[in-house]
């Protein structure tokens, strides 16, 4: 940023070098959007909780993985489980060794002030359709990101271009930007600027194969972390 400053700021910059710079000045924030608009595991847990548990609140919410859990209260010598506990044996490969029981209930912190928590009685049917379904958390996460990248980018009424498309076009938006402040500075080395502008123009690995078949740039995905989970 301080470079950036300095540059568009130094009076032996040409006027166009400086309007380049004022011009990239231009950041859209759809991609930051699209980011955070992507359902969360918290999303996707809550969705399999209603989906079995059909009688829990429409306010029910899920903090943290320790703020709901099962218990038996006929089973006194057995400690209660939290969703996260759970999760982890599941996910563990670990046998579920509790005997079957129909007392069971499914207690939850509240957000009033008057009650700290509030349970509700499950059957075991519906305990074990849920350890079922956890079990495939994962895939079920992923299909729901998969979804959502693919439904359309904007509800305009007319067909719209996927949110996967809008993000890469954003996303070549910014490199382009990069690369002409790099330029205009003289801080980007000629071997990296050649390398960035194989990517923009060949955004495919099998173009670049084609293109530039004594030197493809490798390009990786990167993970993205959802802060809200």
């Amino acid at each position: 940023t301080l470079t950036f400053i300095a540059n568009l700021l130094d009076p032996q910059r040409t006027p166009t070098t400086q309007k380049l710079l004022i011009d990239s000045l231009t950041v859209s924030a759809a991609t930051s959007s699209l980011l955070s608009a992507q359902p969360s595991l918290t999303e996707c847990l809550l969705a399999e909780l209603r989906a079995v548990f059909t009688d829990l609140p429409a306010t029910l919410a899920v903090p943290d993985l320790n703020s709901l859990w099962f218990v038996t209260p006929s089973a006194t010598s057995q400690p209660d489980t939290t969703l996260a506990a759970l999760i982890q044996r599941l996910l563990s490969g670990e046998p579920d060794t509790q005997p079957a029981d129909n007392n069971r209930v499914l207690r939850y912190r509240t957000p009033h002030a008057s009650t700290a928590f509030s349970q509700l009685p499950i059957t075991e049917v519906q305990y074990r359709r849920f350890t079922a379904r956890m079990q495939t958390l994962g895939a079920v996460y992923v299909e729901a990101l998969k979804a959502y990248w693919a439904s359309p980018a904007y509800n305009n009424g007319v067909t719209s271009a996927s949110k996967q498309d809008v993000y890469a076009e954003h996303l070549a938006s910014q490199l382009q930007t990069e690369l002409r402040l790099l330029c205009a500075d003289d801080t980007l080395p000629a071997a990296s600027a050649a390398m960035l502008r194989q990517v923009l123009e060949y955004p495919a690995a099998a173009e670049r194969q084609a293109g530039h078949p004594a030197n493809p740039v490798k390009v990786l995905r990167v993970g993205i972390q959802n802060l809200r989970t």
